[in-house]
């Protein structure tokens, strides 16, 4: 970054801004964000696909600290928090399930959870469904 501000270019803060109107966001400002465009958007899948990506992100952090080590915790933490408060302030959840996959605890959870034959087919219809709907949008 010191060589950005060095040679006169922009800093990244505000070339991201420029370029992708995209930026970090303070909680108050993403969660005013988030309701507005819910309230706007109830209709659209995709973004109740990505409200239950961050659901799920929660419910896999607070479970975290309580079953993983801690420094794999932090990473779910500090991966949640960076996703969560850098986003679009118009829509500020957007594509939050692709960025969901790089928090690998997730798949711990996931394994934890079903342990149970009966559990896993269902999870494993569950994913087969969502490919099919996410596919039909392309």
């Amino acid at each position: 970054m010191a060589w950005r501000m060095r040679f006169g270019y922009p800093n990244y803060q505000q070339l991201e801004m420029s370029e992708w109107g995209a930026g970090f966001m303070t909680p108050w400002q993403f969660v005013n964000s988030l309701v507005s465009y819910t309230i706007a958007n109830s209709y659209n899948v995709i973004h109740w696909l990505n409200v239950a990506m961050l659901i799920l992100a929660c419910i896999v952090t607070v479970w975290s600290f309580r079953k993983l080590p801690l420094s794999v915790s932090v990473f779910q933490l500090s991966t949640l928090i960076f996703i969560v408060f850098t986003g679009i302030s118009g829509t500020p959840i957007s594509s939050i399930s692709r960025f969901v996959l790089i928090m690998f605890p997730i798949f711990f959870f996931i394994g934890f959870q079903t342990q149970k034959k009966l559990i896993r087919l269902g999870v494993i219809e569950l994913c087969v469904l969502l490919q099919i709907l996410l596919s039909s949008f392309f």
